[in-house]
């Protein structure tokens, strides 16, 4: 059974697909990352391009200040009279909701009493025509 301390060397994640895996992301938003915000990867010298390595603990430090900053920084706090506009409005879209299905509800009514007046005209129609006929062939 093996032991760790604390002077274990850090493990080191040697390939983009290895930083991208740990990070719960694709390959080449991590490689943007390290470009367009910095995302904390080494490159021993004269190495090609491609090899790159990585701590887990560099990648959560860089996490944490990069995340952080950016909620802060885009979750600016609302003003007392924009928050009762923005209530307003809530509450002033709510009351036309209420007021669209009522209305919807009483059209439906009317059109369903149009139908049925609809069908009575139609079934008195045909039977005063239905008169007419039995009249006009007796005769």
């Amino acid at each position: 059974m093996a032991f760790q301390t604390t002077s274990d060397p850090p493990k080191l994640l040697g390939s983009w697909k290895e930083i991208a895996c740990y990070l719960g992301k694709g390959v080449r938003t991590v490689q943007r990352w390290e470009q367009c915000f910095g995302l904390p990867v080494r490159r021993p010298e004269s190495a090609w391009r491609g090899v790159v390595c990585a701590t887990p603990q560099e990648l959560d430090a860089w996490l944490n200040t990069r995340w952080i900053q950016k909620v802060s920084k885009s979750a600016p706090a609302i003003s007392d009279p924009l928050r009762l506009t923005i209530r307003s409005g809530i509450q002033a879209h709510e009351e036309l909701l209420h007021t669209t299905k009522r209305l919807m509800g009483e059209l439906t009514a009317c059109i369903q009493a149009v139908a049925e007046e609809c069908v009575v005209l139609t079934l008195q129609n045909n039977g005063s025509h239905a008169a007419i006929q039995s009249t006009t062939r007796h005769t």
